[in-house]
C-alpha cells in the first residue's frame, strides 16, 4: 500500500501537465511554438472581432491577419474607396490651372495633399508635354543666383573684442602672468566687480583701461589677464 499511493501521485500530475512539444506523438520545438503562437493568435483575433462589434476591424481583414498566424494582412481587404469612411482616400479631388499646378485639393477637413507631380501618367493626363516646357522654362527664368557679398568691417570705435582677445590667449583662468600690486584685499576686488553687469563689461573695461598688461581698475588682482572670473573658454571653443 505504501508504494501505491506515490504511484498515484505521480499519475495524477502526469494527467494534469501541459503538452510539450514532444507530446501528442513527436513534433519539435519549433513546431510547439507555431501552434502555441498561432492559437495565441486565434484568440487575440476573435477578441478584438468580439469587442468591435463586428466592426471596422473584421471589415479591413486585420483580425484575420493577426488569426492567420505571422501577422500578415490580408491581401484582399477593402481598401481606397472601399475602405472604412475614416481611412478613405482624400486626394481624388485635386484641381490645377492650365499650367499643371495644384490650386485646390477639394478637401473640406484638415488632411494634407500630397502631390502626384512625380508621378509621369498623372501629370501627362492633364498637362501635355509643351505645357510642361513652358512651365519649365518659366521657372528657370525667375531663377536667380544670389552671390555672397564680403561682411561688413567691424568700427574701429567699438572697444576691445572679446573673441580676438580670447582666441589670443593660451593660459587657463588663474595662471598669473601680470605682477599685481592688490594692497586694498580681496573685499576691494568683489566691490570693483561689482559696478559691472556681467563678467564680459568687466573684461572690456579691464581691456580699455590697460589690460591685461596694467589694472588700474583692480579687476584682476591675480594677474591671469582675465577680470572678474571671466573666461575665454566659450570663444577658444567657438574658434576651433
Amino acid at each position: 500500500m505504501r508504494i501505491v499511493f506515490p504511484l498515484l501521485a505521480v499519475a495524477a500530475l502526469a494527467a494534469c501537465a501541459p503538452q510539450g512539444p514532444d507530446a501528442a506523438g513527436g513534433g519539435s520545438y519549433g513546431d510547439y511554438l507555431k501552434q502555441a503562437g498561432s492559437g495565441a493568435g486565434a484568440s487575440a483575433g476573435a477578441s478584438a472581432d468580439a469587442g468591435a462589434g463586428g466592426g471596422q476591424i473584421a471589415a479591413t481583414g486585420l483580425g484575420a491577419g493577426a488569426g492567420g498566424g505571422g501577422g500578415e494582412l490580408d491581401p484582399n481587404r477593402p481598401r481606397g474607396g472601399d475602405a472604412p469612411a475614416g481611412i478613405q482616400s482624400h486626394f481624388s479631388n485635386l484641381e490645377y490651372d492650365d499650367k499643371g499646378n495644384l490650386i485646390s485639393s477639394g478637401q473640406t477637413d484638415n488632411h494634407a495633399a500630397i502631390s502626384d507631380e512625380q508621378d509621369f501618367n498623372a501629370v501627362k493626363s492633364r498637362v501635355s508635354i509643351q505645357q510642361d516646357a513652358a512651365r519649365l522654362a518659366e521657372q528657370r527664368a525667375q531663377y536667380q543666383v544670389i552671390n555672397p557679398e564680403p561682411l561688413p568691417a567691424r568700427p574701429s570705435n567699438e572697444g576691445p573684442n572679446l573673441a580676438d582677445y580670447a582666441l589670443g590667449t593660451t593660459n587657463n583662468v588663474g595662471d598669473k602672468l601680470y605682477n599685481r600690486f592688490n594692497i586694498l584685499g580681496h573685499d576691494a576686488y568683489l566691490r570693483a566687480c561689482a559696478r559691472y553687469g556681467s563678467p564680459d563689461l568687466a573684461q572690456e573695461a579691464f581691456l580699455a583701461a590697460g589690460g591685461p598688461k596694467r589694472d588700474p581698475k583692480g579687476l584682476d588682482p591675480d594677474g591671469d589677464g582675465f577680470a572678474c572670473d571671466w573666461d575665454p573658454a566659450p570663444f577658444r571653443k567657438a574658434g576651433k
